[in-house]
């Protein structure tokens, strides 16, 4: 059974998500840019796509499948959980 990603990897991720996604709903984002996104914050044993797939499982993001590969976009509660963590995080993101 693979392991779970920690709350740390999943904010990671998901600030990733938000900063690919240009911090809006509306934005459909490949995998490849969010793991690129995400690896500066990750270990490298840590695969950012099973942390997406666990995101999309809670409801903090939605994947669109496409015919060249799957994208992503933030759901309400991913944009507000990110929100949350920017307001109160004494650590800059720099996810650019």
């Amino acid at each position: 059974m693979p392991k779970k990603c920690s709350e740390a990897e999943l904010e990671a991720v998901l600030m990733a998500i938000f900063d690919a996604t240009g911090r809006s709903l509306n934005g459909h984002v490949p995998i490849e840019a969010i793991t690129k996104k995400a690896r500066r914050h990750l270990d490298a044993k840590t695969d950012p796509a099973r942390c997406l797939k666990e995101l999309a499982a809670k409801g903090y993001a939605q994947e669109h499948p496409t015919r060249g590969s799957t994208t992503y976009q933030l759901t309400r509660c991913g944009l507000t959980a990110a929100n949350q963590i920017l307001t109160s995080s004494n650590e800059k993101f720099d996810l650019s």
